[in-house]
């Protein structure tokens, strides 16, 4: 594995990683996959562990490939988790992500939107009293030439 991982281009600390012989072949394909995603080796150590199973590495893996931050992994990527459980909360914290942004597009949006209509508004205020004041110059002026 040290070898495959010096021949794809991995560096030392890349390798010093996973090369470790608490570490099963499976556990460390599964933290050679994370370097292979481009994720940094501080992301990768959330679960460079043995004592976590190749499943449960491959849901913090599967966490950051979702986007999550490392913060937001690391609230699950522990052993006292099964796997499972760690999917659950995998998904859950993905779900309740996009609900958050989803919102503050929609706030956004709302405001860009509000923000529109008030300009909007205040530039046909200003056209209605532009042409209140050519209304009023125009009278001036007939009643001057009467």
């Amino acid at each position: 594995m040290v070898f495959y991982g010096f021949e794809d281009g991995f560096t030392a600390e890349q390798v010093g990683v996973y090369a470790k012989p608490e570490l099963s072949v499976d556990q460390m394909e599964m933290i050679m996959e994370g370097f292979y995603e481009g994720f940094s080796i501080e992301e990768v150590k959330i679960y460079a562990k043995a004592m976590l199973s190749v499943e449960q590495m491959k849901e913090v893996l599967l966490g950051l490939q979702s986007g999550l931050k490392a913060e937001e992994v690391m609230i699950y990527a522990d052993e006292k988790f099964h796997w499972r459980e760690m999917r659950e909360m995998r998904i859950a914290l993905i779900r309740t992500k996009r609900k958050v942004l989803s919102r503050a597009r929609k706030r956004k949006y709302q405001g860009v939107r509000d923000l529109a209509v008030q300009e909007f508004l205040s530039l046909r205020k200003k056209g209605r009293e532009a042409v209140e004041e050519r209304r009023e110059e125009n009278e001036n002026d007939s009643t001057k030439n009467d």
